[in-house]
């Protein structure tokens, strides 16, 4: 059997010890992360019958990799597709899908995150569970395996036809996509035919009308009533009845025989003009391979084709240059002959990892043997998970990102926590010292920051030291700055107490039953001083929108344009002489929703970002689009999920610049400050809360962190 080749890439090949079978320096308190390590490291360990996990750190670069490799000839093995919420829309936590992932005897191993994700947490490329077609993403690269057992990896083209009977002649009405929200169908371009399952369905929007319509009154629905309830596949025939559907049909369900056909602007009148009471059939046939799929994930670029790398930095359709060439976090999968890996690059952590460029990538999965490799979803969405624990190391200031699909190893030999992973032999009286990272922390008062604690003997080594379990305890000295709080998973975090600055150092206590249970004289151990700055978190006006004398450019859509407009209020103010009102009226039958373009420039190093609204109490969305130093534009959310504007006076809302969700027309988008608060608007979707009303808006600020 070829084995993968252990290294990083060329830059840092000579800098890679060799591995061992185990982890080859022991167990760490902060879930085995080599945070601040000052030396490189590879490692090993076996983590059930042929799966390997490995991880590698470089401190020059830095680098820090994670990644499991997974023998293709074991038959107890198998691969599974998880889509969050087992619907076309919504995210969950990678960890959370893939401890969920097990079927029978069947349990979960490893798993790693996929494809991009657009508003509403619904995949950008093709997605296939169980072999069920979720969303289509026709002509983006994805990963697939049919039901041979073979692993495919391409840009997937298909056909998808509606065929039916029409005055005794043959027809056909050529569908363009599966399940795509209304929203992501541009708006220059609204004719599309799109058919929708169940699968569609979000529960935080009604059933009808169909696909939450979006932008246009102009389209048109009619049924496929299936011979009886089957899942929509690739390269597999349904057939059914073609029948009118009314909002009473689907009034507290999905019917599971029942396919919805809709056609948008241009395409509504075809769709319309379908012969009811006519015998159809409807079959989606993929180009690339002519088998059933069992279960697929879109992502991308393509980085290995037959060992060779086709990525360029010069970038290719649906992948800017911009994303390619710089260096973020990544996660991977690739395959040789033999066996297939999946890794992720951490990225966005100075002191731990940088991140690569996917020619980089390619290149590194190539040094391992890979002949086939693409990339998936990557940034905070980028996490490996192993045997009941993420991994990687999450950029998010929060940890794990939730993500809309990812691919789950599965073994069948029962996986048992004590049997795969023995828990170490640890010696606290070896224990010399403890270090910290990171050595300077800015914290905000009354907020928290976690740091990871190491442990070394007299001689420097490292001392093994469980995660979790009250082995040990912390303080920080002085208390009166900051705190120790523990986190959910058994980790620790500081607390900002009062506003200042100063150096801190972390001392450890032995609870009694440990120094008895250890035989260990009690004594404290510090760790080295670290500095610790508690700010404040300080609003800032950035635009008070008095001083343009025209009103911001707008736009309607969904309104009644005699009672929607924009125009300036003097009497009912927040801040200044003059406030922007909206006066609105939303029409029936698609999304209603108004967009005003402020465009104005956010500090540097602003944390928060938001603006005072007067509100009139009828529910709807208030949204922004963030853009970056790159132009590329964000999608936030100023009111919480479908809650909407409820209040009635004045209230500053705003949105964190961190983990910033990218626009479903650049879902492979990473942010880069500075940014701007480009366009807010308010929208509505459900026929329910169609209203009218009045919004004011008045002085944009953000919300930086001021050191004392």
């Amino acid at each position: 059997m070829i084995r993968w080749r252990l290294s990083l890439c060329a830059t840092v090949i000579s800098m890679i010890a060799s591995l061992a079978v185990g982890w080859t320096d022991g167990f760490f308190l902060d879930e085995s992360i080599p945070v601040g390590l000052e030396e490189n490291l590879e490692r090993s360990r076996v983590i059930g019958r042929g799966v390997t996990q490995h991880q590698a750190y470089t401190w020059v670069e830095p680098y820090f990799l994670n990644w499991v490799w997974v023998d293709r000839d074991d038959e107890g093995l198998m691969w599974r597709a998880v889509k969050a919420h087992d619907r076309v829309e919504g995210n969950r936590p990678l960890s959370e899908m893939a401890a969920e992932a097990g079927i029978d005897d069947w349990c979960p191993v490893a798993a790693l995150n996929a494809d991009f994700w657009a508003s509403g947490g619904g995949p950008v490329g093709l997605c296939v569970v169980d072999g069920r077609l979720l969303t289509l993403g026709n002509g983006r690269p994805a990963v697939m395996q049919t039901g041979d057992g073979e692993l495919h990896m391409d840009r997937f083209h298909f056909e998808v036809d509606l065929e039916f009977d029409e005055q005794g002649r043959d027809s056909a009405l050529a569908i363009d996509d599966v399940n795509l929200p209304a929203h992501r169908i541009a708006e220059d371009d609204p004719s599309h035919v799109v058919i929708y399952t169940g699968d569609s369905v979000n529960e935080e929007a009604p059933i009808w009308p169909p696909a939450r319509l979006g932008f246009t009154t102009d389209w048109s629905a009619v049924a496929l009533r299936l011979e009886e309830p089957t899942e929509l596949a690739i390269n597999q025939a349904i057939a059914g009845e073609l029948v009118a559907i009314s909002e009473a049909d689907v009034a507290e369900r999905w019917p599971d025989d029942l396919i919805l056909v809709v056609g948008y602007g241009a395409s509504a009148e075809g769709v319309a003009a379908l012969p009811l009471g006519e015998d159809a059939e409807l079959e989606i046939e993929c180009e690339e391979v002519s088998d059933d799929v069992a279960w697929a994930l879109g992502g991308g670029p393509i980085l290995l084709r037959d060992g060779e790398v086709v990525v360029t930095e010069e970038g290719e359709p649906g992948f800017r240059s911009s994303f390619i060439t710089t260096r973020h976090p990544r996660s991977l999968i690739g395959w040789n002959d033999d066996g297939v890996i999946l890794a992720v690059v951490d990225g966005r952590q100075p002191d731990l990892s940088q991140g690569m460029g996917l020619v980089e990538c390619a290149e590194w999965m190539r040094d391992q043997g890979a002949t086939h490799a693409m990339n998936f979803d990557g940034g905070g969405s980028s996490s490996l998970w192993a045997r009941g624990e993420t991994a990687s190391s999450p950029s998010d200031a929060g940890g794990e990102r939730s993500v809309t699909d990812g691919l789950v190893l599965l073994s069948d030999v029962p996986f048992d926590v004590a049997a795969h992973n023995p828990p170490p032999d640890f010696n606290l009286g070896a224990l010399a010292h403890w270090e910290f990272h990171p050595t300077r922390m800015e914290i905000v008062s009354g907020e928290t920051q976690r740091f990871f604690p190491r442990a070394f003997s007299a001689e420097g080594e490292r001392v093994r030291v469980p995660a979790s379990g009250g082995a040990v305890n912390f303080t920080v000295w002085p208390s009166d700055l900051a705190e120790i709080v523990r986190t959910e998973d058994g980790g620790w975090a500081l607390r900002g107490v009062s506003v200042g600055s100063g150096s801190c150092i972390l001392r450890e206590r032995l609870p009694r039953d440990v120094q008895e249970r250890e035989g260990i004289a009690y004594e404290i151990r510090e760790s080295p001083a670290f500095e610790v700055i508690v700010g404040q978190r300080v609003h800032e006006l950035v635009d008070s929108l008095e001083t343009a004398a025209e009103l911001p450019s707008h736009e309607f859509t969904g309104m009644d344009p005699e009672l929607t407009h924009l125009a300036w209020d003097t009497e009912t103010v927040q801040d200044g002489e003059r406030a922007l009102a909206l006066d609105y009226a939303m029409e029936h039958g698609g999304t209603s929703a108004a967009y005003i373009h402020l465009n104005v420039p956010l500090p540097e190093d602003a944390r928060r970002a938001g603006l005072w609204v007067c509100g009139d109490g009828g529910e709807a969305w208030l949204r922004g689009i963030i853009s970056d130093a790159d132009g590329e534009r964000f999608i936030v959310d100023f009111t919480n999920g479908t809650q909407g504007i409820n209040w009635e006076d004045w209230q500053w809302v705003h949105v964190g610049l961190s983990g910033l969700r990218a626009h479903w027309d650049n879902p492979e988008a990473h942010a880069d400050a500075p940014y701007k608060l480009a366009t807010i608007y308010i929208a509505q979707t459900r026929e329910a809360k169609k209203t009218s009303g009045r919004v004011l808006f008045d002085a944009v600020g953000a919300e930086v962190f001021r050191a004392p």
